[in-house]
């Protein structure tokens, strides 16, 4: 009587839930390889040609972005260590909540091309999190998640057969034919993703419930952080090393600004023209550090963080200092990270070339990594290459599911 009742229930969930769970594990499979993705159709944004001088430092790039577009509102500059890596900056754009990042020539910190694909992968992006109709679809998606453990766990026990063979469990069984070929494909593939579709499940709901992700916190004994609303704080782009910096003095910028706006508003891209610099926003800008002294900060830290940083780099992500405590926070991430958000964080006072605060990945525990690192992990890159394409392939494989169902049906 239990197992009928299982059998009921995982089959009217399965062709009523399986939809939305099928919709959820292609834009899942997508939404997995989007920075891969980005950087194969925007090459000519991404990568530059190489050239016979040093690359520009945070503090030039600054310099000349201020210079040029002074009503940019920069949050981060990201440099990258690789020759041919173009650098970014992070700057506040209205109804972004983290920023926009654009582009940057290492060595001409000229603006290149937008990054096609953005709103693609955003709506993708949504479909996938809530159906792109808000709350009421989170509440949907996340039904439908815990749904997918109930799948899991109930077709493994009405699955559990009397001989334990490894044929039985885990082989397609070709020679048979119609209704009993449909149940051994529905049955033998679910028993092959097993392991894929319980951690796609128990790491969603981390975004689903707040219950669950305290729970999580409090099952792997980890300290849940208090949140940041800083904007651009863990935006980044790609990245620059040394350079000569371009011979103007940082302390007439100010009185520049204004003549700069029309070259700037020509060459800054179609999404952030038509801003001025306006009173308003240069009074907004007086209540930080004035541009000078960001330059200062910049320089210094580069100049006194550098040398002591004993270790090889991909990308360094400068936070731009907005108070007058002589602190400066970046984050950089190792040549061979474990996966894309295996970040390094520091605190650098550069008034005295001091570090007051280094923490790196590599030194957390797995349970901290974990929590860290949820997105990762719920996509496969936290297992490395291998194991994210084949959790692509499962997450494709949702669909078989759905179809095979309603067919028994």
């Amino acid at each position: 009587m239990l197992k009928k009742t299982f059998f009921q229930i995982h089959w009217f969930l399965g062709i009523t839930a399986g939809l939305i769970l099928s919709l959820m594990g292609v834009t899942g499979a997508i939404y997995s390889y989007e920075q891969q993705i980005l950087k194969w159709i925007n090459q000519d944004s991404y990568t530059v040609q190489v050239e016979n001088r040093a690359k520009l430092n945070p503090a030039e790039i600054y310099q000349h972005l201020h210079n040029t577009a002074p009503e940019l509102k920069i949050n981060s500059i990201t440099v990258a260590s690789a020759a041919s890596e173009s650098s970014s900056i992070n700057v506040v754009k209205e109804g972004e909540r983290r920023g926009l990042t654009m582009m940057i020539n290492p060595y001409s910190a000229e603006v290149l091309p937008q990054i096609k694909g953005r709103e693609f992968f955003a709506f993708v992006q949504q479909l996938h999190r809530n159906l792109t109709v808000g709350p009421v679809g989170k509440q949907i998606t996340g039904a439908c998640t815990l749904m997918l453990i109930f799948f899991v766990l109930s077709g493994l026990y009405l699955r559990w057969p009397k001989k334990h063979t490894w044929r039985q469990w885990f082989a397609v069984k070709p020679k048979l034919k119609g209704r009993n070929f449909i149940w051994d494909l529905h049955a033998v593939v679910g028993t092959w993703v097993i392991v894929f579709y319980l951690i796609f499940a128990m790491t969603g709901l981390y975004w689903s419930y707040g219950w669950w992700r305290d729970g999580m916190f409090k099952v792997l004994g980890v300290e849940r952080p208090q949140a940041t609303m800083q904007a651009g704080s863990n935006a980044g782009g790609r990245q620059a090393q040394d350079a000569q910096p371009p011979q103007r003095n940082m302390t007439t910028m100010d009185n520049r600004a204004e003549s700069g706006n029309q070259r700037a508003n020509q060459a800054r891209p179609d999404s952030l023209k038509g801003s001025s610099h306006t009173g308003s926003e240069r009074r907004e800008r007086a209540k930080g550090l004035a541009p000078v002294q960001i330059h200062r900060a910049l320089n210094q830290t580069w100049t006194g963080f550098m040398p002591q940083l004993d270790r090889e780099y991909s990308s360094l992500t400068f936070t731009l200092p907005k108070k007058e405590d002589g602190k400066l926070e970046l984050s950089f991430v190792d040549a061979t990270p474990q996966h894309e958000r295996a970040r390094n964080t520091a605190t650098i006072n550069y008034q005295t070339s001091t570090i007051e605060s280094l923490e790196l990945y590599e030194d957390k525990q797995l349970n901290e990594k974990i929590m860290s690192s949820m997105l990762p992990v719920h996509r496969g890159s936290f297992f490395g290459p291998v194991y994210q394409f084949v959790a692509m392939l499962a997450a494709l494989a949702m669909p078989l599911f759905f179809v095979t169902g309603w067919l028994l049906y």
